[in-house]
């Protein structure tokens, strides 16, 4: 979210709490069906995207300039600058795996192995960015 949004003071941020913001949503085919069957679990099955964004920079491009609360993954923590504030989105609280393939005898890229389940986790509004 915006860091002057007013759930950016929230402890706690559910998806419901997002009923009635502007959302950017994601094109992507993993993560939208997650974040549409969240909403819809959190009596918002109508929700409609003000946004939609390709890439997650995009997304907290939107966020930042104050457009919108955006649900993304973790791992979008590390692109958000100060204007985006970070919370994790609960009540459901939503998980994908995440797996790493690589050729026997050889390590998985260090960035798959940095981010483990963490990029797993969807928080939104900024994500909620």
């Amino acid at each position: 979210v915006p860091r002057g949004h007013r759930l950016a003071r929230a402890r706690a941020v559910a998806w419901r709490d997002l009923a009635g913001e502007a959302l950017v949503l994601p094109r992507d085919l993993a993560l939208r069906p997650l974040i549409e069957a969240a909403l819809s679990a959190a009596g918002l099955p109508e929700a409609r995207p003000a946004f939609e964004a390709s890439h997650i920079a995009t997304a907290l491009a939107l966020v930042s300039a104050g457009l919108c609360v955006a649900p993304l993954p973790t791992i979008a923590a590390r692109l958000a600058g100060e204007a985006v504030a970070m919370k994790r989105l609960s009540h459901p609280l939503v998980r994908r795996d995440v797996l790493a393939v690589h050729r026997p005898g050889q390590l998985p890229a260090l960035g798959m192995i940095e981010i483990g389940g963490e990029a797993a986790v969807l928080e939104g509004i900024g994500a909620v960015g």
